[in-house]
């Protein structure tokens, strides 16, 4: 809510059906902050993460460039995915063996909490 405040445009990028995802934001209050970015499976499961293809879409979408771009995610395919399509990544992982799996993927930048990313977007909002 506060990137979508500060005027961040969102997407979301997900190797899940694009409406279970919506249904997941509709349930958090969230839909608004991504609709109708949010880019999942399609029929070709070989553009699913770490296929860039999902993440593409996004930016085409948004009209953003991948150098002003960020993309946080949790999993290996994700950075994987952020890493062909040219955009900086930042690792989300909730405990130590999901952020070392990261690391081991190449994450370089691992975070446990978005909090502090949240107070720098607050002091600039």
């Amino acid at each position: 809510r506060t990137w979508y405040a500060v005027g961040a445009h969102l997407a979301v990028t997900t190797n899940n059906s694009p409406a279970v995802a919506s249904r997941y934001l509709a349930t958090r209050g969230l839909t608004t902050c991504f609709a109708p970015h949010i880019y999942g499976r399609t029929q070709d499961l070989h553009l699913l993460k770490p296929h860039p293809h999902c993440v593409q879409r996004a930016l085409g979408a948004l009209g953003a460039t991948p150098g002003a771009s960020l993309m946080i995610g949790d999993t290996p395919s994700d950075f994987e995915a952020a890493t062909a399509a040219g955009i900086a990544f930042l690792g989300y992982a909730r405990n130590e063996r999901k952020a070392k799996v990261l690391r081991e993927a190449g994450a370089e930048t691992v975070v446990s909490s978005l909090e502090p990313l949240l107070g720098v977007l607050r002091e600039r909002g």
